[in-house]
């Protein structure tokens, strides 16, 4: 209740309201329809990966899918995980998976599951260095208003898989596969298809594709938007 408060009152005393994708300004027009018409689409500056080359952490398989983020319950992380355990138990060929996170964000059970490499704390070097040795990055969140680590793995020419129907929808790449976030048949059709799939993809169509949220694209839409403040 005091979020509802305190948020409405902000949106209520803005002249705009800058949203980081289309989903979440729909999001906030469902929410606050009196206010339609103040939002407006600021994707997040996703800044080129340019840390200092780092080695992987230790005792990482060749070949790995990757998950940044395990956290909070839109993650979908045990959805996922029992997902990629069935998938796993049935084809030898699914890759172990690496997540950025903790084994204590989801019940004991999964968090140790064979081929599970939990990392954290990681220096930046380390993140860059997983993204792009990953064959994959997955996203099964099934609520994002953004979504940094998919923009942060395309930007060094990894291929990403994600979840339909949150801001993943526009952030990802249009081929890139997709499934819907509780439908255990299309995940696992997805999972099966990029088990024993090589990296065929261009990188540079990854790279090219992420610079739309870099600093030079950043720029001129805070541009566009701040000179529509001052008519």
């Amino acid at each position: 209740l005091i979020d509802g408060a305190s948020i409405a009152w902000s949106v209520w005393q803005a002249d705009r309201v800058w949203c980081p994708s289309q989903f979440s300004c729909n999001e906030a027009a469902r929410l606050f329809p009196w206010a339609r018409a103040k939002f407006r689409v600021l994707n997040n500056l996703v800044p080129e990966l340019n840390a200092a080359p780092e080695p992987l952490p230790a005792n990482l398989p060749a070949r790995y899918w990757l998950v940044v983020g395990t956290r909070e319950p839109r993650k979908n992380m045990e959805f996922f995980l029992r997902q990629w355990q069935a998938c796993r138990a049935l084809n030898p060929d699914v890759p172990d998976l690496v997540l950025v996170g903790h084994a204590s964000d989801v019940p004991a059970a999964l968090g140790e599951l064979p081929g599970l490499h939990w990392c954290s704390g990681l220096s930046d070097g380390q993140l860059q260095a997983l993204y792009r040795h990953a064959a994959c990055l997955w996203q099964p969140s099934y609520a994002e208003g953004f979504g940094l680590p998919v923009v942060e793995a395309l930007s060094v020419g990894t291929p990403v898989a994600v979840a339909r129907g949150s801001a993943l929808d526009e952030i990802a790449p249009p081929d890139a596969p997709r499934f819907a976030p509780h439908d255990a048949e299309q995940l696992h059709k997805v999972m099966q298809q990029l088990a024993g799939a090589e990296a065929t993809q261009d990188g540079e169509t990854h790279r090219a594709w992420a610079r739309q949220f870099a600093e030079p694209a950043y720029r001129a839409r805070l541009d566009t938007l701040l000179k529509e403040l001052d008519r």
